[in-house]
């Protein structure tokens, strides 16, 4: 991820020096959308994955979904990202409104857990647990994919924004995953000695 990243700052900058002066406007365009692809939808995807892993950490002590033997987030976020620029580029926001009514549909309809857990019994966590970190993971994969998409918009004219959004994105991003790195840490002791309490 770090090599992506310094990747992706070492392309922003070299805009910021002007070496593609000479080549062709279209080679300008097209290296746009590579960038603002790459960003959201290869960074995103390996900042997202450690954050939701971060979180099932927290919740379960797993790494991921323990009902799912396969899980597709990874694939269905590349592939959403990606839709999500060709949708806000084409100027058709509500179709990415209308994708998250039949995913949220789909993951609330598709939970067959029951709705009392306790810690003793059994490790899964309650559904609102599952449905807040489904929720998270599609909050962060709109936000890399808009970040994305002003990267296109912006590189050309102003790449100082298309820079700062970078930044402070994965800034921000790093810090949530440092945060819930503590809270998995403070959730997984406080549960040990309930367990170790309740004996």
């Amino acid at each position: 991820m770090l090599i992506s990243l310094l990747v992706l700052v070492i392309m922003l900058l070299g805009f910021r020096f002007n070496p593609f002066l000479s080549l062709p406007r279209d080679f300008l365009h097209i290296i746009n959308f590579l960038v603002g692809f790459y960003f959201a939808v290869v960074v995103g995807h390996y900042i997202i994955t450690e954050i939701v892993a971060n979180m099932w950490i927290a919740a379960t002590g797993r790494k991921d979904d323990p009902v799912s033997p396969f899980d597709t987030s990874a694939i269905i976020g590349w592939v959403e990202r990606s839709f999500y620029i060709v949708f806000l580029l084409l100027g058709k926001p509500e179709v990415i409104g209308f994708w998250l009514t039949l995913k949220t549909a789909g993951r609330i309809w598709g939970e067959e857990r029951p709705a009392k857990k306790t810690i003793c019994n059994d490790n899964s966590p309650p559904t609102r647990t599952i449905y807040q970190i489904f929720l998270i993971g599609n909050a962060l994969s709109i936000g890399y994919a808009v970040v994305g998409w002003k990267i296109i918009v912006w590189l050309p004219k102003t790449p100082a924004y298309a820079v700062l959004s970078i930044i402070s994105l994965c800034a921000g991003s790093l810090i949530l995953c440092q945060i819930i790195k503590k809270w998995g840490v403070k959730h997984w002791r406080d549960k040990v000695l309930m367990s170790v309490c309740n004996l």
